[in-house]
């Protein structure tokens, strides 16, 4: 191949050089235009925000001589809106938005924008033929569907309406609250305004309303979102039946996860398996999840082994690969191998799981537990997962002087958090040691005053015969949590109170109490002892 002459060189790069300078020239020209717009802007910006409107369309007039782009159109309307609205001429605002909307044309937004303005002003039937050219099959389709209902009215200044018209096309600040939507879906039987209440709904973590309105939408309206709302709310019966409702999932990566996974919930062991491996000859390295879950259904110790070491190949950080490789080490008495999978792992997320392993592989009695567990705190003396693990374990097999020691290892090492008090204060409490329990207690809900705090300061005053100062702490947890308490502590302050109620001689409002427990405690041994008493209590 011949190589350029000197000629041609200096002709290539003067291509290349006079390319560059018409690059620059332009993104110079266009720093130069959004310089000037935004002179002019924040003069007419400084207007309105003034009140004076008058003033601001006196100005908008060399704004609008230096709109160069659709962005810079729609900040320009943005600015017409407000003036008309502070100056009741609707008509110059229609005219504008109009003469933009020739200006761009293929500009849904911009021609959205023009049928609001020509709503406002009024004229409601070119309002109609506009949205009818322009909106029909855009995202600005609700403006439409309203105009269609509203035409012939001239009663274009009521707000709920202003507010339903504008939603879709970002022209107001303020949104359609849930009901309304709710509302505007019943209205124009449009289900795509029930998604959006129902997604409100569950941006607020309300995922019970959110079931309720999506109920409201047809049987084979959004499948997906309503599979993946009932996984959530653990429904995975409602889920699977919403999955397969799904039309085509080919090249859906994401899909195929999520089917795999709800196959898996149904006992569909083969169906799952089948899926999870489309998926990986697919996508290999799209999540370690169909590798950790193939391992857990494939029946073949070998096929097994090859998932965890496939699946540590493209997620060698996996925390949950690591100890199921952890795990079959140990079974392939190889101690050595186990350790080096376990030193990878961070025991801030799987601390638990850690500490069961340890306890396989180091032995079952607590002695045993208790070496281990210390090796790995040791390693990491400020986790607070692993020494809140450990100090579960501690308490619940009464090894008091090592929890004492833990607390205070873990306190040694600059930690000031409540919950080393909380366990302190519990451990006094079940040696009877109800003043030191109370002590340490009080310190734990000075640094935190939370919901299990205050339930434990209510438990050791019940446990020390303060029946009535408990009573009144747990009243107190059912006022400051209302809105964060969880069904099963309910039923146990419920059950509490009761329990305080009859030994300070109180029989009605123990009653009271007692009746308010759930139904699926009501064959606990606890609740039928007590019910028993008090009902004696109160035929006497």
């Amino acid at each position: 191949m011949n190589k350029p002459s000197l000629k041609q060189l200096i002709v290539i790069c003067s291509l290349i050089l006079l390319s560059l300078i018409v690059l620059l020239v332009f993104q110079l020209r266009a720093e130069h235009k959004l310089k000037v717009y935004y002179k002019y802007i924040s003069n007419v910006d400084s207007y309105i925000e003034s009140g004076l409107y008058n003033d601001a369309a006196s100005s908008i007039e060399s704004l609008f001589s230096n709109i160069y782009n659709n962005k810079t159109a729609l900040m320009f309307l943005k600015r017409c809106e407000k003036i008309a609205a502070g100056t009741g001429k609707y008509r110059l605002y229609s005219d504008y938005a109009l003469g933009l909307y020739e200006e761009f044309p293929g500009s849904s937004e911009i021609a959205a924008v023009a049928v609001y303005a020509l709503i406002l002003y009024g004229q409601s039937m070119q309002a109609y033929d506009l949205a009818e050219k322009e909106l029909f099959n855009s995202e600005y389709w609700p403006l439409f569907a309203l105009i269609i209902a509203e035409t012939g009215s001239t009663d274009y200044n009521n707000k709920k309406l202003q507010k339903q018209s504008v939603m879709y096309s970002r022209m107001l600040d303020n949104e359609l609250s849930v009901s309304e939507l709710a509302e505007a879906g019943k209205t124009l039987k449009d289900d795509r305004l029930f998604l959006d209440s129902a997604l409100k709904l569950l941006e607020a973590g309300d995922f019970k309303e959110a079931e309720k309105t999506l109920l409201q939408t047809r049987a084979a309206s959004f499948p997906m979102v309503k599979a993946e709302l009932a996984w959530d709310l653990k429904d995975y019966s409602s889920a699977f039946q919403y999955y397969k409702k799904i039309g085509d999932k080919s090249g859906n990566l994401d899909l195929l996860l999520f089917g795999g996974d709800l196959m898996l919930k149904h006992g569909l062991n083969n169906e799952a398996r089948e899926q999870y491996i489309a998926l990986l000859s697919e996508a290999p390295s799209k999540s370690f999840i169909p590798y950790r879950n193939l391992y857990y259904i494939d029946h073949s110790y070998e096929k097994r082994l090859e998932w965890i070491n496939k699946g540590l190949q493209k997620f060698p950080d996996e925390n949950e690969l690591l100890v199921s490789a952890a795990w079959e080490a140990y079974i392939l008495d190889n101690p050595v191998e186990a350790a080096q999978y376990l030193s990878k792992v961070e025991d801030e997320s799987l601390s638990i799981q850690l500490f069961k392993l340890n306890m396989m592989l180091g032995g079952r009695t607590a002695e045993h537990v208790i070496g281990n567990f210390w090796n790995i705190y040791n390693a990491n003396p400020y986790s607070e997962s692993a020494a809140v693990s450990f100090a579960n374990f501690l308490l619940k097999n009464k090894q008091w002087e090592q929890l004492d020691l833990l607390i205070k290892r873990y306190r040694g090492s600059g930690n000031d958090d409540s919950w080393p008090y909380t366990y302190s204060a519990v451990s006094k409490a079940m040696q009877g040691e109800y003043s030191a329990a109370e002590e340490l207690i009080n310190t734990a809900l000075e640094k935190d005053d939370n919901l299990m705090n205050n339930y434990n300061l209510a438990v050791i005053l019940t446990a020390s015969g303060r029946y009535k100062e408990s009573a009144d702490v747990l009243e107190k947890i059912l006022i400051l949590f209302d809105n964060t308490i969880d069904k099963d502590t309910i039923d146990k302050i419920h059950l509490g109170l009761s329990e305080n109620f009859y030994n300070s001689g109180n029989y009605e409002n123990a009653l009271y109490y007692i009746n308010k427990v759930r139904s699926e405690e009501v064959n606990s041994i606890n609740y039928n002892l007590l019910r028993n008493k008090i009902q004696d209590r109160i035929n006497d």
